[in-house]
């Protein structure tokens, strides 16, 4: 998540954003059922979640927040 549809997503007016973690293993993951799949998952996630977080400051707005819901 990068460039302008980032951008786009941040400049909406959306007041939240929530991100669905199914899982902390294999199965929770569908594209992922090889080994490494969490890991490449995880990496995906979180090089996502700076993006984001680094575009709000350098726009300079709060919002929108990230909640992030999670599968039992």
């Amino acid at each position: 998540m990068t460039g302008r549809k980032l951008i786009d997503i941040i400049q909406s007016g959306l007041s939240l954003v929530q991100v669905s973690i199914d899982g902390d293993n294999e199965l929770g993951h569908a594209f992922s059922p090889s080994q490494g799949g969490v890991a490449r998952y995880q990496d995906v996630l979180w090089r996502n979640l700076r993006a984001f977080h680094a575009t709000k400051q350098d726009i300079g707005v709060r919002n929108p927040k990230l909640q992030f819901c999670f599968v039992g």
